[in-house]
């Protein structure tokens, strides 16, 4: 007989328990199996009439920020924060994040393109200008708050 147990955590399922008989006694045996969790975050802006872009990715141990403008780019790497981490990572929702729609770029017509993905193992969760689909991009909101004021931090970081 087996059970399965999900844990549901900030709109993501994080790990499953499995409880299986146990083969030498009568008592059961308990095996914790996890799921894939998120390896990655980035976040990239392309675009505009002077081509400027950014990057941000982010994992558990690493955060690198990149900035460019008419040929000179700027960089920033730096070990991620903990509790940033953590607080980034349980913020998101990726049922309402699949769900956003994303919207053709607008780099070609001297627009901005913004994208954002998640690695969660094998899996790539990405959205390309999904802020142009407001009624479900709002429902990230905790999720994006928290990255746009990491990118905000990081940009004043390139400007001094």
């Amino acid at each position: 007989m087996m059970y399965l147990n999900k844990i549901l955590f900030a709109g993501v399922y994080c790990s499953a328990t499995i409880l299986l008989p146990s083969v030498s006694s009568d008592h059961l045996q308990i095996e914790h199996i996890r799921q894939p969790t998120i390896s990655k975050i980035s976040y990239t802006s392309t675009g505009g009439r002077a081509g400027n872009y950014e990057r941000l990715e982010i994992s558990s141990s690493a955060l690198f920020y990149v900035q460019g403008h008419r040929g000179v780019e700027k960089q920033i790497n730096k070990k991620t924060d903990t509790a940033f981490w953590t607080r980034l990572t349980r913020s998101i929702n990726l049922r309402a994040f699949d769900n956003i729609k994303s919207n053709p770029g607008h780099a070609l017509y001297d627009g901005i393109d913004i994208t954002i993905s998640i690695q969660k193992g094998t899996e790539k969760h990405s959205i390309i200008n999904g802020n142009e689909d407001s009624v479900n991009y709002k429902k990230i909101r905790p999720f994006t708050d928290l990255l746009e004021g990491k990118l905000i931090e990081l940009r004043k970081k390139i400007i001094q």
